[in-house]
């Protein structure tokens, strides 16, 4: 049964990707720049709350059957468009551009070395299509928020988790991590935090190398957000220290051997070390 629905998914799919490709049916144009993309009203508008409004009632687009994206990166529009087909999308292949997404904010550098890369200018030393798959998840996601795709979202957010995992420190990696600062709203902390998440675990590297600091200086979100991360991972490591100390002592107390090898001085020295360390741990789990 399984396999079965397995086989059925993957042939719907199949089939999907085919209508994708074929322009013979298509009955609606979403042109962005000087690229045409030929798609169906009964895909795109179920899909998409926009493309839904765009096309109904007395609109302009609805007369003509077009629907002008002017606004947007074309590979970004390239790939929302392909995930309302087969709920998927590559993040390889054409390089998007984050600019029609960046949000309104002033940009105030300290030094001239705080500005951000060209996403576009190669890296000494960087694998670009790795840097160019991190900055083409990034622009789905401003896309995606942007034409409220929650699904598309998600998807972009586990691509570039994924992806990130893998990744290691590398001069490039600041210029995305200004792009998803730059494209998001403090409120929107899932891609933030997985930003957040990379950075602290490079700690020390950041913020002593001029190639990396620059981030953290234009970008206070994200230094308070590494700063709170660090806090309460080494906050978590002294409970499981504290824990285990209390697991040795109570062993001590409680076993055998301590009412043997220890004197009933020694052992109350230990119920009372035993009695002061869950007194700190539970010091620890009170909010100051």
């Amino acid at each position: 049964m399984v396999l079965q629905e397995s086989a059925r998914n993957s042939s719907l799919v199949t089939k999907l990707n085919a209508i994708w490709e074929s322009t013979e049916y298509s009955d609606l144009t979403i042109r962005c720049g000087s690229e045409d993309f030929k798609v169906h009203r009964a895909v795109v508008c179920v899909s998409c709350p926009f493309f839904a409004k765009a096309c109904a009632g007395q609109w302009q687009e609805a007369q003509t059957g077009v629907i002008d994206l002017e606004e947007d990166d074309c590979p970004t529009v390239g790939r929302m468009l392909k995930y309302m087909y087969i709920e998927d999308y590559e993040d390889e292949g054409d390089a998007a551009s984050i600019t029609p997404y960046l949000r309104d904010t002033p940009e105030i550098y300290l030094t001239e070395a705080d500005k951000p890369r060209n996403p576009n200018e190669p890296f000494a030393g960087d694998n670009t299509s790795t840097l160019s798959r991190h900055l083409n998840n990034v622009a789905v996601y401003a896309i995606a928020e942007k034409y409220s795709i929650l699904r598309l979202k998600d998807l972009a957010l586990d691509k570039f988790e994924s992806l990130m995992c893998k990744q290691e420190l590398s001069p490039a990696i600041p210029t995305v991590i200004d792009a998803i600062f730059r494209t998001t709203t403090p409120l929107d902390e899932e891609l933030r935090g997985v930003a957040v998440k990379f950075c602290a675990s490079y700690d020390a590297e950041i913020v002593s190398d001029e190639r990396y600091s620059w981030i953290l200086r234009n970008h206070g979100d994200l230094g308070l957000g590494v700063l709170r991360k660090l806090g309460k991972e080494r906050k978590e490591d002294r409970n499981r220290t504290l824990t285990r100390l209390e697991d040795i002592l109570h062993f001590e107390i409680f076993s055998g051997r301590a009412r043997r090898n220890y004197s009933d001085t020694q052992q109350d020295s230990i119920q009372s070390l035993a009695s002061q360390l869950r007194e700190l741990k539970n010091s620890l789990k009170t909010p100051k």
